[in-house]
């Protein structure tokens, strides 16, 4: 296969490789994992326990996990594409016949973008091709595999997502420590930290449940299992 480059194209390619991360980021799950996780150490009370680092690799982790078969599809896509077409050339039609490889992730954000925030983008995108062109812009509505839409409508599901399993996960948390400080209330230990003694009370109770491996089987679960 070879590539006819030019200035500007390998100026293009320098920029989107160093967008990777962030672009992994906004087409995984790694925003809903990473956002359970952070609340998962906040409810705990533990100062920076686990540490980010930890939370980082578990979180990419998992990440990984849960997109394999995303990835695996789109791998035997650009597979595809290199043994049908030897040569291509960086132009607007040889990038159409990357859609193989576009096409799993596309997938993934139609079968995981929650309906009122897809509704709300289409909405914002209608109004705005209405105000251009002076058209109502309904067919706009149509669109429903336009990456534009998709992939801040995913990010906003992904947020709120997070946000309510985040919320799940800290009752617990809440509950021990509000029965720690009434009992430290009652016994008249007014001096004594209710988090310092609610915090081995909360790891034990997290250990004797299996907490990690329960959180992560929801983790997996919240996206079905399957990528």
């Amino acid at each position: 296969m070879s590539l006819e480059f030019n200035p500007l194209w390998f100026g293009l390619l320098s920029l989107g490789l160093a967008l990777v991360p962030l672009m992994a980021a906004m087409l995984s799950s790694y925003i809903r994992v990473s956002i359970v996780l952070n609340m998962f150490r906040s409810g705990l009370g533990a100062q920076g326990v686990p540490g980010t680092l930890v939370i980082m690799s578990l979180a990419s982790a998992l990440t990984m996990f849960i997109m394999g078969p995303v990835f695996e599809r789109s791998a035997s896509g650009m597979l595809e594409v290199t043994a049908k077409h030897q040569s291509i050339s960086l132009d607007r039609k040889s990038l159409q016949r990357f859609e193989p490889v576009i096409t799993p992730w596309r997938d993934f954000l139609s079968r995981h973008v929650g309906a009122r925030e897809l509704e709300t983008l289409r909405d914002l995108r209608a109004q705005a091709k209405g105000s251009d062109k002076g058209t109502g812009g309904r067919e706009e509505k149509n669109e429903t595999n336009d990456l534009s839409i998709l992939v801040p409508a995913f990010v906003l599901s992904e947020l709120r997502h997070g946000f309510s399993m985040g919320f799940s996960l800290l009752i617990p948390f809440l509950v021990v420590d509000l029965i720690v400080a009434n009992l430290l209330s009652g016994l008249g230990m007014m001096m004594a930290s209710p988090a310092m003694i609610a915090l081995p009370i909360k790891v034990l109770l997290f250990l004797l449940a299996d907490g990690w491996v329960l959180l992560t089987r929801s983790l997996v679960l919240s996206f079905n299992g399957v990528a």
